[in-house]
């Protein structure tokens, strides 16, 4: 069994990075459970490597200051 290499970025409400959680996932659709898992309380961005694999909003987030 090979876990494949994730990287979900928390992001602070005006979409900058906040902290960054290392996942081990058997596949793509593990990941992405696991990344709307951590979008209950803040927006994530799920990626593999260079590639953007998906984005998550919880479902009240707050509107940016712009």
């Amino acid at each position: 069994m090979i876990m494949r290499s994730f990287a979900a970025y928390i992001l602070d409400p005006d979409g900058r990075i906040a902290n960054r959680i290392d996942l081990l996932c058997l596949d793509e659709a593990v990941a992405k459970e696991r990344a709307e898992a951590l979008a209950d309380k803040h927006q994530i961005e799920l990626w593999a490597g260079d590639r953007l694999v998906g984005e998550f909003k919880p479902a009240k987030w707050p509107r940016s200051h712009a």
